[in-house]
Parts: structure tokens; C-alpha cells; sequence
């Protein structure tokens, strides 16, 4: 029980720590740190937290969803911005 508290608290601190790290463009950094490194730092921290690193491991899959979820919001993001510069050129 106190296992799945504690995951469920990290993992809303780093959903939350994300989401203001993208927000805040004033941060040094999250400007010198890219976006892709930024999601990898965040399964690491979810990782170890977990502790046991076999596999089947709940805890470790969860951390690995949520870096899942951060990369597709890195490519999403990417997407967009080569969009929205493609209609400038045009």
C-alpha cells in the first residue's frame, strides 16, 4: 500500500514538474537542457524510486508510460512547430 502511494505521488510530482517546466519559458534550465533529455531524467527518477529494476515490475512500468507519454508530447510539439514554420515560408 505505502508502495503504491509513494509511486502515485512521484508520479504526479513529476506529471506536474513537467508541465511547469514546459509552461516556464524563463528557465534557464529547460532551455539548456533539451526535451528528449528532460523525459529520460524523468524515468530515471521514476526508476529509482522503484528500486527492484526485474522485470515484470508495475512500479518500473508505469515510470516507462509516463516517459512513453513525455516523448510523444516532445514529437507532438516538434510537429507543430515545423507546421506552423512551414506556413510562415509560405
Amino acid at each position: 500500500m505505502f508502495k503504491k502511494t509513494l509511486l502515485s505521488v512521484l508520479l504526479s510530482s513529476l506529471m506536474l514538474g513537467s508541465s511547469m517546466a514546459e509552461e516556464s519559458n524563463n528557465s534557464l534550465e529547460a532551455e539548456e537542457i533539451s526535451p528528449i533529455k528532460q523525459c529520460d531524467e524523468q524515468y530515471t527518477k521514476c526508476a529509482d524510486v522503484c528500486g527492484d529494476y526485474s522485470l515484470p515490475n508495475p512500479c518500473l512500468e508505469q515510470c516507462q508510460k509516463l516517459a512513453d507519454q513525455c516523448y510523444n508530447n516532445v514529437l507532438s510539439e516538434n510537429e507543430e512547430e515545423s507546421e506552423s514554420a512551414e506556413d510562415e515560408v509560405e
